[in-house]
């Protein structure tokens, strides 16, 4: 049990990290120095987690699983729209 509160704790934290980067690309509304091809794959090894974590009875990573998940999708959203934006506004 201890091992599954650590891990859903970093789950949390990096889920986090992933929102703050959320709120600088909605502020900067531009996608420069990264490929959002990583991101994708991220965004869908988190969604793995989500039926992996309840087979291991890891209900805290889980949760930090679920938050780390949403924030993916909204980055890889929000890059793909200013990808796109920006590439029509040239």
């Amino acid at each position: 049990m201890t091992s599954d509160i650590i891990n859903g704790g970093y789950k949390f934290l990096l889920g986090f990290f992933i929102f703050l980067n959320c709120v600088q690309l909605w502020k900067d509304k531009t996608v420069k120095g990264v490929r959002i091809s990583p991101f994708i794959c991220f965004a869908l090894g988190s969604l793995w987690d989500l039926y992996y974590y309840p087979h291991l009875n890891q209900w805290v990573s889980l949760m930090g699983a679920c938050h780390i998940v949403v924030w993916n999708i909204i980055w890889v959203i929000l890059a793909l729209y200013y990808t796109r934006r920006n590439r029509f506004q040239r």
